[in-house]
């Protein structure tokens, strides 16, 4: 699982925008992916990753912006037990810790 979930996270990784950097063309991230096939990444994750990304393509998501009132908010109760949620000002529930 961990092998399958490390090159789907680092195409995820070259293929996305990041503060530091903008996102690199798929077609990098795959050369990538077969130059590192055998020492970083296992090969035949990498030669199924591939299959699967010639047979369905890929398409980047479309960035999610969060509300601007989305706000989280740390109580006393908060500080006196790391367990409890986050209270967060807005609309949704709080998201837990």
């Amino acid at each position: 699982f961990a092998r399958i979930i490390s090159v789907a996270d680092a195409f995820d990784a070259m293929t996305s925008t990041r503060s530091y950097r903008p996102a690199r063309p798929i077609e990098d991230a795959v050369a990538e992916l077969r130059r590192s096939a055998g020492s970083q990444f296992d090969p035949d994750i990498v030669t199924a990753f591939l299959h699967a990304l010639r047979t369905h393509g890929w398409q980047l998501p479309d960035p999610v912006a969060p509300p601007d009132d989305d706000i989280a908010e740390i109580t006393q109760q908060d500080h006196d037990d790391p367990s409890a949620p986050i209270a967060v000002t807005g609309e949704g529930d709080p998201a837990p810790r």
